[in-house]
């Protein structure tokens, strides 16, 4: 897939991860928007540094409350990490 016109997101992206490395950092816009074609390439481009990517697509999930969402990420995150719902 060709990757359009996302400079700017790119290295904003990019810069965040660098200075925000312990961050949880989640991305949403309209479907087809570029979202996972842009996080991939910041993956890949700072694949040679000492940051650890976790990546998640949930796209599949149509999540009308944040509780659903809170679950569903606490599911395929949970042997990543530990969530709780307040």
């Amino acid at each position: 897939m060709k990757y359009y016109n996302r400079e700017k997101e790119l290295e904003y992206l990019k810069t965040y991860c660098q200075l925000e490395p312990n961050s949880v950092l989640f991305i949403y816009g309209p479907k087809s928007s570029g979202k996972s074609a842009t996080i991939r390439k910041v993956i890949k481009e700072l694949e040679d540094s000492n940051l650890a990517f976790y990546y998640y697509n949930f796209g599949e999930y149509a999540t009308p409350t944040k509780e659903e969402f809170i679950s569903i990420f606490c599911k395929r995150g949970a042997s990543l990490m530990m969530c709780s719902i307040k």
